[in-house]
């Protein structure tokens, strides 16, 4: 910005390229500012990398039928209860003995013994109930797994396409960078900008890649 000014000064340069050539680097800032505040506003805590959906989904299941056998438990143990209780009782101007009263109540509930039966078809229904909700759940899964892959590979084909163009215009500005006339340095700030939208683009790519590949396929070995 300082030379391309210093050419307008001298006449080398129109004020329009000048003001161009501000609208692209604002273009730039702008990219770089809401990068910023996309990646602030990322959670500190996700998924980890090891993590599948499958495996989710399995983990799922097996806390769900966890959580079955201790409600059952609960339930079971509920049919016992005993409690004790005390008390002091004294009447003043009365003669008598210890004024400590104690009660020990124990209760047993004889549904104790079809309990167990009737917890075993309350988690069987409970498995039929998550079998239809997982098929149903499966299904989601398979279509969302779906369009995350057709994603993964759109993106991989896109980035190979980003690499190739960048080691291109990397190549051009290095050529350009060895002529020193001022229409070709405008040029050259030109190739520059394409480079970096370039670059940010690559960086994009490459980490939701990565990300989407560890959470769709499990991580790189």
């Amino acid at each position: 910005m300082a030379s391309l000014r210093q050419e307008v000064e001298r006449g080398q340069a129109t004020i329009d390229e000048l003001h161009a050539l501000q609208m692209r680097l604002d273009a730039l800032r702008r990219l770089a500012h809401q990068t910023r505040v996309e990646r602030e506003a990322l959670p500190e805590v996700g998924v980890p990398a090891r993590e599948t959906l499958p495996s989710l989904l399995s983990g799922f299941a097996a806390a769900d039928g966890r959580v079955e056998r201790l409600s059952a438990a609960l339930r079971q143990a509920r049919a016992w209860d005993l409690s004790v209780r005390a008390g002091y009782d004294q009447v003043f101007g009365l003669s008598q003995g210890v004024p400590v009263v104690a009660f020990v109540t124990a209760t047993f509930n004889p549904g104790y013994f079809w309990q167990p039966a009737a917890d075993a078809r309350a988690q069987e229904g409970r498995q039929a109930f998550l079998g239809d909700d997982q098929r149903h759940g499966d299904a989601q899964l398979q279509a969302l797994v779906g369009r995350l892959r057709s994603t993964l590979a759109a993106e991989r084909e896109r980035l190979e396409e980003v690499q190739v163009l960048s080691r291109d215009l990397t190549a051009q500005l290095t050529t350009l960078e060895q002529l020193q006339t001022g229409k070709v340095r405008r040029f050259q700030d030109t190739v520059w900008f394409e480079l970096a939208h370039l670059r940010a683009e690559e960086a994009y790519l490459g980490k939701h890649i990565e990300a989407l590949g560890a959470f769709v396929e499990g991580p790189s070995p």
